[in-house]
């Protein structure tokens, strides 16, 4: 199964239990049969900023289609989304994934941006992957900035029958980046460390 996002493309391997328990990313595993409704309760650490972790809930209701309720340290809001199924018995999978624009913290974009210019030459300004890691050096000494501004927002989740997690969060400005091709985006890296806390 392939999921796109506006930064990345990953793939979430329904071979084996096994096989999602090892990706690099949030992993938990216990026993979940997925359904219209479920609440995660999650361990937030921004990468923008390098204040202790704090709390986001994001709350599914719906069926193929419903909303997800985000409460997290950049904003609180109801988001569109779909659900999807994938899989049987053990290596069944569960996707949401939703995406909209909205208005919501942010790190302050031109001071991320001057830091990221000073650290690179002319030339490396011009790689994507080495802009992405200055970006989050730069965002663990970046403010954030006092009022929501205009973003663009996706966030992943799946969730399989052993209760294996991925959650994904992407916040890119919707204003365009001064530096390089691409705009500024604050990923979940590290990802959140989640739980479920109700599944109906």
């Amino acid at each position: 199964m392939y999921w796109t996002t506006p930064t990345a493309e990953f793939r979430l391997p329904v071979q084996s239990h096994a096989a999602i328990c090892g990706l690099a990313l949030t992993l938990m595993c216990g026993s979940f049969t997925p359904a219209g409704a479920l609440s995660l309760s999650c361990e937030f650490k921004d990468a923008a900023t390098d204040a202790a972790p704090s709390q986001m809930d994001l709350t599914y209701k719906g069926d193929a289609s419903g909303t997800l309720h985000i409460k997290a340290p950049f904003g609180e809001m109801d988001v569109p989304a779909r659900m999807e199924k994938h899989g049987e018995g053990d290596e069944a999978m569960t996707g949401i994934r939703a995406f909209t624009e909205t208005t919501a913290l942010m790190p302050d974009k031109m001071a991320l941006e001057d830091c990221v210019a000073a650290k690179l030459s002319a030339e490396q300004l011009m790689d994507k992957d080495l802009i992405f890691v200055q970006r989050l050096s730069c965002g663990q000494q970046t403010p954030m900035g006092p009022t929501p501004v205009p973003i663009k927002l996706s966030v992943e989740i799946a969730v399989g029958v052993k209760d294996v997690m991925i959650v994904y969060v992407v916040r890119t400005f919707l204003e365009k980046s001064r530096i390089g091709a691409e705009p500024v985006a604050i990923e979940s890296v590290p990802p959140p460390s989640c739980k479920i806390t109700d599944a109906n």
